[in-house]
Order: structure tokens, then sequence, then C-alpha cells
């Protein structure tokens, strides 16, 4: 995640709620307390605090944010076990 991104669940400013499973992962991730407020509240989570609650891995500049970086993870997973 670049710094100066955020991540926040919108659905909440228009009355709906996550698709595809995402409220669920999230309480699977941070526990029913944290996921709720973070769903009900609809705010953002910046690399830091993202960094805190664990949905961050690390920092990359913003350039560096894309298909690159990730085939690099790719294969760090797949080759270097």
């Amino acid at each position: 995640m670049s710094k100066d991104a955020e991540i926040r669940f919108v659905q909440v400013k228009m009355g709906l709620t996550p698709g595809w499973g995402g409220g669920a992962r999230l309480v699977k991730l941070l526990g029913k307390q944290k996921a709720l407020q973070l769903l009900g509240k609809g705010e953002k989570v910046d690399l830091s605090y993202g960094h805190q609650l664990g949905l961050v891995d690390g920092e990359l500049p913003l350039g560096q944010v894309g298909w690159l970086h990730n085939y690099a993870l790719f294969e760090e997973m797949c080759f270097n076990n």
C-alpha cells in the first residue's frame, strides 16, 4: 500500500452491506468488535492504522505499486518456500 492510499468500506454511506464476503472476511481477520466499527462507521484506514490492524503488509512508493510488485510477491511465495 502506498503511504497516500486509504481503505474504507463506503457501502455503509450508501445504505448497503459489503458484497463478495468482504464483511465476513473482515470479521475473521479483526474480530467482531473492530470489524463492526470499521463497517458501521465507514472510517478511513491509512497505512499506519492498516498496519496496526494487520490489513497492510507494508509500504511501497507510489510508482512501484502495481503488477510488477505483485508478480515479485507471487514468485517469492511459490519458489522460495
